[in-house]
């Protein structure tokens, strides 16, 4: 296997941790509609997040290619365009500086996501005594 290969099967896991922590924080808001309000809210999220990574053909790329000129930050808030531009990185250059940055910048907001969440489930555990 090349050497890229390698690295791809080994950097599999980065792109799972921040769309768990997301559904672990929003599994935790106390929200009306229960689940399916949940389940809704995370897929217009995941759908969005992919239309601003232009993943919908071509006006979506050319959508996402304005979207990031006009606003950079937008490209390391968007999990689906990190995990991209992560993968678009490892493949298309040599070195490894940029593709483990952007790996970090998942766990990062893994981390976020979680921390978030467990301080939403902490207050609402003891809500009911």
């Amino acid at each position: 296997m090349s050497g890229a290969r390698v690295c791809a099967w080994r950097a599999a896991p980065y792109p799972r941790f921040a769309p768990t922590g997301l559904g672990l924080f929003v599994g935790t808001l106390p929200v009306k509609g229960g689940k399916a309000s949940k389940s809704g809210f995370l897929t217009g999220f995941a759908t969005t997040c992919a239309l601003f990574a232009g993943l919908y053909g071509e006006p979506a790329m050319a959508l996402a290619d304005d979207v990031a000129r006009a606003c950079p930050a937008e490209c390391w808030l968007n999990p689906v365009k990190l995990i991209c531009d992560m993968f678009n990185r490892l493949y298309f250059f040599e070195d490894l500086g940029p593709f483990v940055v952007r790996a970090g910048a998942l766990v990062l907001m893994a981390l976020v996501f979680v921390a978030a969440a467990t301080l939403i489930f902490g207050r609402s555990r003891y809500e009911h005594l």
